[in-house]
């Protein structure tokens, strides 16, 4: 069995969270084929194309978290915010 080693949280940014070795951040578009794959890699999830993770991780950037440990992309949650419910958040993918 794999051990886990804890390695220090960097200081969050504006906007940003850390929790232990995780750091929880908006995405970005260099993040788009890392998002692809881990859904990909959690069956039953709906898969989209590389371009619609893409615009997930620019134009709904600030409704979606990507999870890193050591800079690898180990968890997603996707949402959006519904154009004429402008208090509701729908969360979209959740994946680990």
């Amino acid at each position: 069995m794999e051990s886990l080693q804890t390695v220090p949280a960097r200081s969050p940014e504006a906007g940003e969270r850390s929790g232990g070795d995780l750091d929880f951040s908006a995405p970005g578009a260099e993040d788009g084929p890392a998002v692809h794959a881990l859904i990909a890699a959690c069956p039953p999830l709906d898969q989209n194309s590389v371009y619609a993770n893409l615009l997930q991780c620019t134009h709904f950037a600030d409704t979606c978290v990507a999870v890193k440990r050591e800079g690898r992309l180990v968890g997603w949650v996707s949402g959006y915010i519904p154009p004429q419910e402008p208090d509701v958040l729908f969360v979209w993918q959740v994946a680990v």
